[in-house]
């Protein structure tokens, strides 16, 4: 709690004064959420393969956001970016002037290529009591069905929650902090347990900025799907002759561990989930909006000219 003793300078005089801050906080649950998907279409031979399988992603998208109410125009896509990738079969061989020195020799050269984009989801919900379950319950449903569909489907940026009427519950935490500025100076004026000294009218109000801190960005771990680099790798093969054996399960890529060329899945997918159990997968955190007001009260004595 801050509060302070100040003399107020008026035309009429100096009047004996008290400063005091009002602090409020109010949440309440966003009905807008706004949800970014990044499609991915990966080692394809030809570029035009690659496109159409990532539009195929989108068109997915779409349809299981519609599956659950979200109407077309809430959802929208960016256009499509693409790379290439060359994969060299080959292995080490020493040079033939010189046996302590090796050099990097292709037997085959083959190229893939990968198309990306952007699918944007913005959740709604209707106005009334019960709009926390229920756009919690939405969010967890399409979040839930789109990332289980493809692997190569992912969250592009962290959610962003949204209350279309802000500005009321920013209204309603200023007046909570005025009532609790009015308090304080009550409080204090009271502690003094004085009958002559009375607590006065407002003189003025100031709004104070109050920065709250949002971890969404933080705590976002979408990142954490990129496995790899998207440009060059070399793939050692044991001798000659297997320089054509691309279904080998086994490969050694340079500067990496022993690995299956295939994504191994760590989990069954023996047991699916209920509708129950998906609709409380995701929690919607609420907005919070606080507010500080700095207020001026005047005090009221029985002395008529008091000097500090």
């Amino acid at each position: 709690m801050k509060h302070q003793m100040n003399l107020y300078k008026e035309s009429g005089g100096d009047q004996r004064t008290i400063i005091v801050e009002g602090q409020s906080e109010l949440l309440e649950p966003p009905n807008l959420v706004y949800l970014s998907f990044k499609t991915t279409s990966a080692d394809n031979d030809t570029l035009q393969c690659a496109i159409r399988n990532c539009m195929a992603k989108m068109s997915s998208i779409r349809s299981i956001a519609a599956d659950y109410g979200v109407s077309h125009e809430n959802v929208t896509s960016d256009s499509i970016g693409s790379k290439s990738k060359r994969i060299e079969y080959g292995k080490y061989v020493k040079k033939p002037d010189d046996d302590e020195s090796t050099e990097w020799k292709v037997f085959k050269t083959k190229v893939k290529y990968q198309a990306e984009s952007v699918v944007r989801i913005m959740l709604e919900a209707d106005d009334d009591d019960d709009i926390g379950s229920k756009i919690s319950a939405l969010y967890s449903k399409v979040c839930y069905s789109i990332m289980i569909h493809d692997d190569n489907i992912v969250m592009q940026e962290a959610p962003r929650y949204e209350l279309s009427d802000i500005t009321r519950l920013r209204n309603d935490a200023r007046r909570s902090a005025c009532e609790n500025a009015k308090e304080k100076a009550t409080f204090i004026i009271d502690a003094l347990d004085d009958d002559s000294v009375k607590l006065g009218n407002p003189v003025c109000f100031t709004d104070i900025h109050c920065d709250l801190k949002d971890d969404a960005e933080e705590s976002f771990c979408g990142s954490l799907t990129e496995l790899s680099s998207w440009d060059v790798s070399k793939v050692v093969i044991e001798d000659d002759s297997q320089e054509n054996d691309e279904e080998k399960e086994e490969v050694h890529v340079e500067g990496q561990e022993r690995r299956s060329l295939k994504r191994q899945r760590l989990e069954e997918d023996s047991k699916e989930l209920g509708d129950d159990e998906i609709s409380r997968v995701f929690a919607v955190p609420p907005i919070r909006v606080a507010a500080c007001i700095k207020a001026v009260f005047e005090i009221n004595t029985n002395c008529a000219n008091v000097k500090k």
